[in-house]
């Protein structure tokens, strides 16, 4: 039902979310990066000989990848299609601004025809004599009334070894939040994980628009699990709620679910059935995608780091 990294926040089973993953494992292939740090590029880009053709590729990458669906490409054959001029040498960047600004004066000219179209309206009526009502102001974009930049979470306990695990619990509150009506969520930033914390969260008010700020620690010591949360209102301190669940690593479902419900009561949002339901596969089967990468690695350093071997 999809794979915790590859699978978009809306979930699995659609050809968009088809050309999301595939777009993912394209970025690793041809940067050589984790798909969590998407869309970071590779260190060495500026230096390199294939520069060009890659930024190329990129742009298949962002559409390919794009958070929001409606910006995505909507199935196989039209990702092939950029593809394929890629192939034939022609430049998709140049290709996809020539769309944004054709979009761009499609917007604008919109609202001139309606100005025009009422304008002939209201004279046509005023010729014959009858009254015309104005037109309407169109209605207000709907914008999503609660938004959360979600960091990646540090790591807490005394083994590096779980690092992991600590992007996974990230993943899970970003893809989880992102499943809810009404509730925005900032783009992940995997390799944010190394930079000073506080510095983000006084850059992230300087630089983001989204209203709130969420923090993580995910400690173990044992099999002593504790996941601690903070969510800001963005530029501000103290937080506006912090807990701290400890228990089990078995609890760690149990621990992402509550926290979830924690942010949430916050915003006073309520989370439908079925959405409810999606957040709870979507929780599982990240956690099973952990174990099953943990089983991977274990197997390939016991056989001596033989990529072939491993596979």
């Amino acid at each position: 039902m999809g794979t915790e990294g590859y699978m978009p926040a809306e979930g699995p089973g659609t050809p968009s979310a088809d050309c999301h993953a595939l777009g993912k494992v394209l970025y690793e292939l041809s940067t050589g990066r984790d798909r969590r740090d998407f869309p970071e590029p590779p260190p060495d880009l500026p230096t390199r000989t294939d520069r060009e053709p890659l930024l190329e590729l990129n742009a298949v990458l962002h559409r390919a990848c794009a958070p929001d669906p409606r910006l995505r490409y909507p199935d196989a054959r039209a990702m092939l299609a950029d593809l394929e001029h890629l192939d034939a040498g022609e430049s998709v960047r140049a290709r996809h601004a020539l769309q944004r600004r054709w979009a761009r004066v499609k917007r604008v000219a919109a609202p001139v025809v309606g100005i025009l179209l009422v304008a002939g309206l209201a004279l046509g009526a005023f010729r014959s004599g009858r009254r015309t009502p104005l037109a309407q102001p169109p209605a207000a974009a709907v914008v999503a009334p609660h938004s959360v930049f979600v960091l990646p979470f540090r790591n807490g306990g005394t083994s590096g070894a779980d690092r992991d695990l600590c992007g996974r619990v990230t993943d899970a509150f970003i893809d989880s939040l992102g499943l809810v009506p009404g509730v925005a969520v900032g783009p992940r930033k995997s390799g944010w994980v190394v930079l000073d914390e506080e510095e983000l969260r006084r850059s992230l008010a300087r630089t983001n628009a989204m209203r709130h700020v969420l923090t993580g620690r995910v400690a173990i010591e044992g099999e002593t699990l504790a996941l601690g949360l903070r969510l800001f209102e963005n530029g501000a301190d103290p937080p506006l709620w912090e807990e701290t669940f400890t228990g089990t690593t078995n609890q760690l479902i149990e621990f992402d679910r509550r926290g979830l419900a924690g942010v949430l009561a916050r915003f006073e949002v309520a989370v439908p059935e079925e959405t409810q339901r999606r957040i709870d596969v979507l929780l599982t089967n990240n956690l099973a995608a952990l174990g099953f990468a943990r089983q991977a690695a274990s197997l390939y350093w016991a056989q001596g780091g033989d990529s072939t071997s491993a596979h």
